[in-house]
C-alpha cells in the first residue's frame, strides 16, 4: 500500500505524534515501510524523526486527538524515552526504510517555514495477505509490475 502526504508547517492537525504502522495494516503480519521525500525536509519544512528500535508489543492506537489513532501520548513517551532518536534532513528521493512496529513521528521545529511532500509504501510478502484481502483491495507485485500497462 502507499500514500502521498503534504505537510505545510504551521498546521499542526497534520502533525503525527508518535506511533506505529501496524495498527494501520491489520491484514499484514509484518511489513517494512519505505518513506520518501519529494522535497527537501528536517531543516525547513517538517520531516521524519524516528526512534530507533522495534517495539515488539503492538502498541494500543485509539480514536480521538487531532489524527485517527492517537496514542496515550504519556505512555508513548515513557517508551521512546529509552530509545535514542533520528531526525534526518532529508534530500528529495532520500528514503527511511523502517518495521511496523517502529515508533515515528512528524519532526516539525517552530523556525520550519516550507511545505514537504512525502510519500510512503508499505512492503510485505504476498504469501502472507489473505485471499480475501487480496481481492478488495489492489496490491503491486513488483516482480511482475510493468509501468507500460499503466
Amino acid at each position: 500500500t502507499q500514500r502521498a502526504l503534504r505537510q505545510p508547517p504551521g498546521r499542526t492537525k497534520g502533525y503525527l505524534p508518535y506511533h506505529q504502522d501496524a495498527p494501520y495494516m491489520k491484514h499484514a503480519s509484518r511489513f517494512l515501510v519505505c518513506w520518501t521525500p519529494f522535497s527537501p525536509c528536517g531543516t525547513d519544512a517538517p520531516g521524519l524523526e524516528l526512534a530507533i528500535g522495534r517495539v515488539d508489543e503492538l502498541l494500543k492506537h485509539e480514536a480521538s486527538g487531532a489524527w485517527q489513532a492517537e496514542l496515550s501520548p504519556e505512555h508513548m513517551e515513557e517508551i521512546v524515552a529509552k530509545m535514542p532518536k533520528y531526525a534526518p534532513a532529508f534530500e528529495p528521493g532520500d528514503i527511511a526504510l523502517f518495521e511496523d512496529r517502529s515508533p515515528h513521528r512528524t519532526y516539525v521545529e517552530p523556525n520550519m517555514n516550507k511545505v514537504r511532500l512525502s510519500i510512503d509504501f508499505r512492503a510485505l510478502l504476498l504469501s502472507t495477505i489473505p485471499e480475501d484481502v487480496k481481492k478488495e483491495r489492489k496490491f503491486i507485485d513488483p516482480r511482475t509490475f510493468d509501468f507500460a500497462k499503466i
